[in-house]
């Protein structure tokens, strides 16, 4: 037999006798055994007692280590929520504010039934404002950057409307999401301060700091409607926000500078229009100038009424109303009349 042949022949052989592979080791969905990763209970409840254990006896660096293991091998497990919540405790315990922020935030993302949400939310709350604190230190002058652990003023407020998003009703938020909207309006930024004041006000309408609130969301309106380069819906958003104050906190001790907030922006509004009617006139616009007049007519006749020229162009550019057409009785069937003789026929 050739040499090629029997070589073909033997590799042949060898092929059939080599038994096929078992799928009993082959996990496509899953790790293998031995892997370090696994969702074994035991194992996360073994790692965590092991931290917990090791973080009570002040052992920080080995506490951190066990939460860390049970967090990479046992991802999917409830423990991993609690192990993330302990890392946070960790690392604030050392003054690392932003891994200890972090740490949390996980929690809230990835383990809110863990049992530790709130008081996930609320440490993040504690430590932005913190945070913010350090940040007024170190603008007085009284605190070095450093303190700062290089975060910068944008990524302080950030971390603060995270945690505010986090938990709109916990415990503090009132207070916190008024602190950040006096941060927000200091660093030029006023249309989100008056977002978070507005929701304050709304979610929290019984907190004392609430008529505050929906009181300094409607001076950041009123404060832009009297820029040099206002509009006149600049004008009419400081005029519903302030209405809508006093209706909302009619007994706010607020209401009486509300209320002459309102005279001004009302006065400011009414000379605005005024300007734009005769504006209209002088070009020869007779049409839109009526319009002008119509407004001040409908929305602010109490100020027009002072002036009996105005008042008169007022009532020239109002169209007439025409008379109301009385309202047609409605028609009654007529009833059959009885003959005198029963008789005859009925008369309809």
């Amino acid at each position: 037999m050739p040499a090629p042949l029997r070589l073909a022949l033997a590799l042949a052989a060898a092929a059939l006798a080599i038994p096929a592979p078992s799928t009993a080791g082959i996990l496509p969905f899953g790790p293998r055994k031995g892997s370090p990763f696994t969702d074994d209970a035991v194992t996360a409840q073994r790692l965590l007692d092991q931290g917990l254990a090791a973080a009570a006896r002040g052992d920080a660096d080995k506490a951190l280590a066990k939460f860390e293991s049970l967090r990479r091998q046992c991802a999917r497990t409830p423990q991993a929520g609690l192990a993330n919540y302990e890392i946070g405790c960790l690392h604030e315990r050392s003054n690392h504010l932003v891994a200890a922020w972090q740490a949390w935030q996980l929690v809230v993302e990835e383990y809110p039934d863990s049992g530790r949400f709130a008081a996930a939310v609320s440490n993040q709350l504690r430590v932005s404002s913190l945070l913010f604190s350090t940040l007024e230190r170190v603008e007085r002058g009284l605190a070095e950057k450093r303190d700062l652990q290089r975060l910068t003023r944008e990524e302080i407020m950030g971390m603060m409307q995270a945690a505010l998003r986090n938990a709109r009703t916990a415990d503090g938020t009132p207070e916190s999401a008024y602190r950040l909207a006096g941060f927000l309006q200091k660093y030029g930024r006023p249309a989100e301060a008056r977002d978070e004041l507005l929701t304050l006000a709304a979610h929290h309408p019984q907190h004392h700091l609430a008529d505050d609130a929906a009181f300094q969301a409607a001076i950041i309106d009123f404060k832009s409607s009297t820029r040099r380069n206002a509009t006149d819906a600049d004008r009419e958003r400081a005029i519903d926000s302030l209405k809508d104050f006093l209706t909302v906190f009619p007994e706010s001790e607020k209401a009486p500078e509300a209320t002459h907030r309102l005279a001004l922006c009302r006065q400011a509004m009414f000379r605005s229009l005024l300007d734009q009617a005769v504006s209209w006139e002088n070009r020869g616009k007779p049409a839109a100038a009526a319009i002008c007049y119509q407004i001040l007519g409908t929305r602010y006749a109490d100020l027009a009424s002072a002036n009996p020229e105005l008042t008169a162009r007022i009532a020239a550019a109002t169209p007439p109303t025409p008379p109301s057409k009385p309202s047609a009785a409605p028609a009654t069937p007529s009833r059959p009349r009885t003959p005198a003789n029963p008789l005859d026929p009925v008369i309809r």
